[in-house]
């Protein structure tokens, strides 16, 4: 009868014990939403950054990237998004950065997230990054005609202009 009830209460524990394992393997979260969840925070701190003024905003998906509405109580102001561009070249990096337009649809502000590499040393490209300062999507974005490309990080350079692109064509959706 003993073993009985110690077979009982091995088999419970057994039971418990395995319960909790399965409930934190599904509570576990995936590098992918560590990071998704990582890009609408620094988003949401990015936009509150260019739009001092904003008093609601709205998550929005956009492909390559992560995108927010901002508005002055029911009135847009602006849009935001934290762009990703994947850059087929073995020595390149890829290229992440945030970007914000106003309810024009104008380019207010534009920050990489990651530096780029120029010759595999991390640069800030500033001064290629204020060229999109006031740009709209009529505006000419294609580096060596509109736009100037940083020497010797051309795929860099290409890869933000299709990302501005790619946004300011999904604000001129979303207006």
């Amino acid at each position: 009868m003993l073993l009985l009830v110690l077979s009982l209460i091995t088999a419970l524990a057994l039971l418990y014990n395995n319960l909790k394992l399965n409930q934190m393997a599904r509570s576990r979260v995936s590098p992918e939403q560590k990071q998704k969840e990582s890009d609408r925070l620094a988003l949401a701190r990015f936009a509150r950054e260019v739009f001092p003024q904003a008093t609601r905003y709205q998550n929005l998906s956009m492909e390559g990237g992560e995108a927010i509405k901002v508005y002055l109580d029911k009135q847009l102001v602006g849009s935001a998004a934290v762009i990703f561009k994947d850059i087929a070249c073995p020595v390149c990096k890829d290229v992440k950065f945030m970007i914000a337009a106003d309810e024009e649809g104008r380019i207010v502000s534009l920050r990489l997230i990651e530096k780029i590499d120029l010759y595999g040393k991390p640069i800030e490209g500033e001064g290629f990054l204020k060229q999109f300062i006031g740009k709209t999507r009529e505006d000419d974005l294609i580096p060596g005609q509109g736009i100037d490309a940083i020497s010797g990080a051309t795929k860099s350079s290409l890869a933000i202009a299709e990302g501005v692109e790619q946004f300011l064509s999904f604000v001129g959706r979303e207006r």
